[in-house]
């Protein structure tokens, strides 16, 4: 299915449940003569799809594509209001048609205008699409307020409507210091907090590598710790490895610069105050720190670690993306876009990510090369720990109330929108409809708990369906399933694989992102393109059938990570890219607990 008809699908039921008609608005052709092959569906961009006195119009495209276009489209379509997708959700904007018309009118000679500059390429074309989405937003705020939160999101507070936001971010590069007394073989990596989470245990596995390696020091700053039993998860892991973590300090309040060189201080108070705060207290914490290698994760910090160590002038910068980009996630933001472009010029900074598929879908995103954007893929490693087996498993099954007979499929995940654990739930009927001694168990929690637990009762799992809660040691609960079922609809490079392949349990799972790349497919787990509960459930039913596959999975797979995953290959890539020498006999001397 592609994306659009995956869309299309969603704004089908988004309408569904508003109980409105739905017009279905395109931003391209092709979009529409894609769907039109599917046999199944023959829409078009005036086919209204449902009945009701209310209709709404939903834009079957991704959400910054929208333009004056789109609107006009609207206006003549005669919808109330306008569906917009992030993510998994629907924000549905209002349509006043006569305010919309009447501003039409008045833009139809500027547009005129614009035309032959652009034909003429007397500026970059991304110019007008920038100012076209600046546009969008400032008419949305002269709507109604519930437009507010979409204006937002286009193109950040009214602070940011006035300003051209990459113009800022390049004119701040521009003004960067000039030199910068960095201690050689200094790192600091930076990270929101160490809550558990996929990307918060992969830092750790750097740092404790790193820490290995013939440096002067390596340490973290983080932007939240000790405020909650989740944010400073890992803290006694890194504490352990005798590394220095703390908080970033705030230097400054949301408006106070003085510290800041004269050049920077105009042009960081045309940023959000939240914003050009953090990225100042960094820039102080790095002039105080002078490392000679600066390391964000994850599209926060990214941003805000990025611009204040070339603010600094900070030799090396390397920003890593856990995911695909943020565009498909709710928690984008308007700045990260010309900031990731603004960055991307600057010689010294250096963009990863931990799977292909994330690192072109990034690049696509900001606009640059494919090539330009590494790979250096998660390791795991949990030492000399393996599979559990006999009495050990049965004991583990029978305390979560699994039967020893039991075919068991289960799943690791949080419980929201972006896991989609109501397929989940659809995929588990259709096995137990034809595997009797299935069972099926969940560890995870999240926003949907309620809806996954109602969910459950309607389809008539309640006694062949465990919500487990969370845990702290994955592989114990990992080694009792026979299968791993994983219904993501977007994904970077999933840790919870390749923890099920360390103790060679089969996973089945959709083909998002870079799904493909943590699984040797067709042997050890299986990526499928179908986000159909059968076509899930078929691979499942058939993993059951056949236990032979299942014993060349738990052969096949251990081997497979420990090779392509393994904690030496990931600490040797990053040393690379920092420029260092790895030591492979002191990697190979690392804790063997297993623990992260």
């Amino acid at each position: 299915m592609s994306d659009s008809e995956r869309l299309v699908t969603s704004a089908l039921a988004d309408a569904a449940r508003r109980d409105v008609s739905a017009k279905l608005l395109f931003g391209e052709r092709s979009q529409i003569d894609q769907i039109s092959r599917n046999p199944e569906t023959t829409l078009n961009n005036r086919q209204s799809v449902t009945r009701s006195a209310r209709e709404y119009g939903y834009f079957i495209g991704p959400w910054y594509r929208i333009n004056m276009y789109v609107l006009r489209d609207a206006v003549r379509a005669d919808v109330s209001g306008l569906g917009i997708c992030f993510g998994p959700f629907w924000i549905v904007v209002p349509v006043p048609v006569r305010l919309l018309r009447s501003i039409h009118r008045r833009f139809r000679p500027l547009v005129a205008g614009l035309r032959p500059i652009s034909a003429s390429a007397r500026e970059p074309i991304s110019m007008y699409i920038h100012k076209g989405r600046r546009s969008l937003a400032d008419l949305l705020l002269r709507m109604r307020p519930t437009a507010n939160e979409l204006a937002i999101r286009i193109a950040g507070t009214t602070s940011f409507v006035e300003a051209d936001l990459q113009y800022v971010f390049e004119a701040m590069i521009q003004n960067s210091a000039s030199s910068h007394h960095a201690v050689s073989r200094r790192i600091v990596h930076v990270c929101g907090s160490l809550q558990p989470g996929g990307a918060e245990r992969q830092l750790v596995y750097t740092l404790r590598g790193l820490a290995q390696l013939n440096i002067e020091s390596v340490q973290l700053l983080c932007h939240f710790l000790n405020r909650s039993g989740e944010r400073d998860f890992y803290k006694s892991a890194i504490d352990a490895a005798g590394i220095n973590v703390r908080e970033i300090r705030r230097w400054s309040g949301r408006h106070d610069f003085n510290g800041m060189p004269t050049p920077l201080r105009s042009i960081i108070r045309a940023l959000p105050p939240g914003l050009a705060a953090d990225i100042y207290n960094l820039y102080l914490e790095f002039i105080e720190l002078r490392p000679e290698i600066v390391h964000a994760w994850l599209d926060w910090d990214n941003v805000r670690a990025g611009l204040a160590a070339v603010l600094a002038g900070v030799p090396k910068v390397i920003l890593s993306g856990r995911n695909l980009s943020p565009k498909h996630f709710e928690l984008y933001q308007p700045y990260m876009d010309p900031a990731y472009r603004a960055l991307a010029k600057v010689s010294n900074i250096t963009l990863i990510n931990n799977s292909r598929a994330g690192a072109d879908d990034y690049a696509d995103w900001i606009g640059v090369p494919r090539d330009m954007i590494g790979v250096v893929y998660n390791a795991v490693d949990f030492g000399s720990r393996s599979r559990l087996i006999g009495n050990a498993a049965r004991t583990l099954r029978s305390s979560l109330g699994v039967s020893p007979a039991a075919f068991l499929v289960g799943g690791v995940f949080r419980l929201c929108e972006e896991k989609r654990p109501l397929l989940w739930i659809e995929t588990a009927q259709v096995v137990a409809g034809r595997v009797p001694e299935s069972q099926f168990i969940i560890f995870g929690t999240g926003p949907m708990l309620r809806q996954v637990e109602q969910k459950i009762d309607q389809v008539g799992l309640s006694d062949r369906v465990i919500l487990a809660g969370v845990t702290s040691d994955i592989l114990p609960v990992m080694s009792i399933m026979d299968a791993l079922l994983l219904t993501s609809f977007g994904e970077g490079l999933p840790n919870v694989l390749l923890e099920a392949q360390w103790v060679g349990t089969p996973v089945v799972a959709t083909a998002v992102g870079g799904v493909k790349e943590a699984i040797e497919d067709g042997a050890t787990g299986w990526a499928l393109e179908s986000v159909s509960p059968q076509y899930l459930a078929d691979r499942l039913i058939w993993l059951h059938a056949h236990p032979e596959a299942r014993a060349d999975v738990l052969r096949r797979a251990p081997l497979f990570v420990r090779e392509k995953f393994g904690l030496e290959r990931m600490i040797g890539d990053v040393a690379e890219i920092y420029g260092l020498a790895a030591d492979p006999m002191k990697l190979t001397a690392r804790n063997s607990s297993g623990q992260p």
